[in-house]
């Protein structure tokens, strides 16, 4: 699994951070979880380099991630098979488009949201992009943990995803240079 790792200028010198645990008893793949801050004031660059999502085995990897607005993915087709990605986003189609084996696709994330990826060739194929306002989010790690640093000192909504659970969200403040924790307990 491949994990990327952004830098963002202007993020304040004495910022603090959050982690904690996700319980998702009764959930399938609770590694699957993103946990974000909702709202933080400030403007923020997405990556300068695409971000990579393909198509393994009829299996889009990764199956669940988080971007900033304006992140730039580059979809990729590594099966033999012809595929189309069919994105959707708060019950609108964004993009739809057919992906031959070997080649790749740019498409850049305008609007913050879930984003549903849908092959329409083989059904059984989906994954999901948590678009945020702020790059300040996290992916739990095979036990269940996150953690999000570099976070300006503030009080904030911070939230948890799950494809097949009902969000959570729950106040957190986070001082200068201090850690925060926050658990989360996500039911289908």
């Amino acid at each position: 699994m491949l994990f990327y790792l952004v830098a963002f200028p202007g993020i304040a010198v004495g910022a603090g951070g959050i982690s904690g645990s996700v319980n998702t008893r009764g959930v399938k793949n609770p590694t699957d979880v993103i946990v974000y801050i909702e709202k933080v004031e400030g403007k923020f660059q997405p990556a300068k380099t695409p971000v990579p999502i393909d198509q393994i085995k009829r299996v889009y990897v990764p199956h669940v991630m988080a971007a900033l607005v304006g992140t730039e993915i580059e979809f990729r087709n590594s099966d033999d098979d012809l595929h189309n990605i069919h994105a959707r986003q708060g019950g609108r189609k964004i993009f739809n488009f057919g992906i031959p084996f070997q080649a790749r696709v740019r498409k850049t994330l305008n609007k913050e949201g879930i984003v549903t990826l849908l092959c329409d060739v083989h059904p059984e194929m989906s994954a999901f992009i948590v678009v945020t306002q702020n790059p300040f989010f996290g992916k739990v790690d095979g036990k269940g943990n996150y953690t999000i640093e570099n976070i300006p000192p503030g009080t904030y909504t911070i939230k948890a995803w799950h494809e097949k659970a009902k969000p959570e969200s729950k106040e957190v403040k986070v001082s200068e240079g201090g850690k925060a924790r926050v658990d989360f307990e996500l039911r289908p």
